[in-house]
């Protein structure tokens, strides 16, 4: 990590949600509600890799739920754009 350099650049947060969108196993389990359009000034492969590992926590911790639901959340306020 001591060589990690973010590259920032402007994003549609859709794009970010798409590896976790075609993973099988997150299918009925893992719901995205983002507003069309969101964009987000980050690095791409840094927060892709975030998502993706909260993601796979939230799976695994309620996999032994009877309905588990993995939900990921995007709005706007004022300039900043939340992910919870």
């Amino acid at each position: 990590m001591s060589h990690f350099k973010p590259e920032f650049q402007e994003v549609k947060v859709a794009d970010l949600f798409k590896a976790i969108d075609l993973n099988p196993h997150a299918k009925g389990i893992v719901e995205i509600q983002a507003p069309p359009g969101t964009t987000l000034h980050t690095d791409p492969m840094y927060m892709k890799t975030i998502i993706r590992n909260l993601t796979s926590n939230a799976m695994k911790a309620s996999l032994e739920d009877s309905q588990p639901l993995v939900r990921w959340t995007v709005e706007t306020v004022g300039s900043t754009v939340r992910l919870s």
